[in-house]
C-alpha cells in the first residue's frame, strides 16, 4: 500500500508504480499531490504542460486505455481510483 509520509518528488517511473499500488481513495489523493509536485518540479519533462493538451491527451490515452491494458498487462481497471491515476500519470507524456 501507499507509504503515508510527506509527499515529495518522484520521477516518472516511482509515480508508475505508486500508481500501480493504490487502493484506496486515500491512496489516490496522495498520488494526485505527488502529481502536483511532480509537475511543479519536473514541468520541463511534461509532454502535455497545458492544460488544453494535458486534457486532451487525458481523453485520447482514456479511449485507448483498453490497448494499453493489453499490450502492457496492466491491471488498473480493476480498480477505479488506480484506473484514473494510470491515465493521469500518462497523460503527462501521451501523444
Amino acid at each position: 500500500m501507499f507509504g503515508r509520509g510527506k509527499p515529495t518528488d518522484f520521477d516518472g517511473d516511482s509515480l508508475a508504480r505508486r500508481a500501480d499500488a493504490i487502493e484506496t481513495r486515500e491512496d489516490f489523493s496522495r498520488f494526485a499531490q505527488l502529481l502536483t509536485q511532480n509537475y511543479r518540479k519536473r514541468r520541463g519533462e511534461w509532454e502535455n504542460d497545458k492544460l488544453d493538451r494535458y486534457l486532451d491527451a487525458v481523453a485520447v490515452f482514456s479511449s485507448d486505455f483498453e490497448g494499453y491494458a493489453r499490450n502492457t498487462g496492466s491491471n488498473a481497471e480493476e480498480n477505479p481510483w488506480r484506473l484514473v491515476a494510470s491515465v493521469l500519470l500518462a497523460a503527462k507524456v501521451y501523444e
